[in-house]
């Protein structure tokens, strides 16, 4: 009896096992970094834009550090916050008081150097975002000083070298980047749309004439041809 038992046992886990092995695994996405928002559309030319680098499905987050490119023949950074000077950057968000700039940075022609924060210890761990959810690390104010071909970028460093993040074993950790997609729309200027629209309207006028024309002629023809008959 026992032994009936125990393989009734064995066959009941080893269904169990079996039903497991084909279950889907779902991997933990991968860390990424992207800017935010990913696309923007129907800006001008002077107007100006922020640009946010974003961070999200991180774990143990300890130290980050970005590098920034973009055509300097289009945009121009006027300014930039990073780190511990925006009030919501994601260590204030989640390990308020603990986040410090690590390394300045800086901005040259068509480039925000190497910036850095990282945590302050104790505790000795880093943080974890929410799935899913975007903490900010930098914010980039653009104007833009020229039109593009199609649209510009405003890309991480590729190959990201000078683009990382650390947990708190101090180990570059993998990570993803999502660039951001800047679309330029020239407007048409008043000394071009002004023209144009004199030259529609005079075609109006002259179509309006044609047409009157047009109506009245036949009514004219149409007598001349009665009293000829009468």
């Amino acid at each position: 009896m026992k032994g009936k038992t125990l393989s009734a046992s064995l066959f009941a886990l080893l269904l169990v096992s079996s039903a497991l092995a084909i279950l889907p695994v779902h991997s933990a996405p991968t860390a990424t970094m992207y800017v935010e928002p990913a696309s923007i559309t129907g800006i001008d030319l002077g107007e100006t834009f922020t640009a946010t680098i974003m961070f999200r499905d991180f774990v143990d987050l300890w130290t980050w550090q970005v590098q920034i490119f973009w055509d300097p023949a289009i945009l121009e950074c006027t300014s930039f916050k990073y780190g511990v000077s925006l009030s919501d950057n994601v260590y204030e968000v989640l390990a308020p008081g603990r986040g410090y700039l690590q390394n300045t940075g800086g901005l040259v022609s068509g480039k925000l150097l190497g910036t850095a924060c990282s945590l302050t210890a104790p505790p000795s761990t880093g943080v974890t975002g929410e799935p899913g959810v975007g903490y900010k690390l930098v914010e980039l104010y653009f104007t833009v000083v020229d039109y593009p071909s199609s649209s510009t970028l405003i890309d991480f460093d590729n190959p990201p070298t000078m683009t990382f993040w650390l947990d708190s074993t101090l180990a570059k950790q993998p990570c993803d980047f999502e660039p951001g997609a800047v679309t330029i729309i020239p407007e048409f200027p008043a000394a071009i749309i002004l023209p144009i629209l004199m030259i529609l309207t005079l075609i109006t006028v002259i179509l309006g004439k044609l047409l009157w024309s047009t109506k009245h002629s036949g009514r004219i023809i149409a007598k001349i041809k009665s009293n000829l008959t009468s």
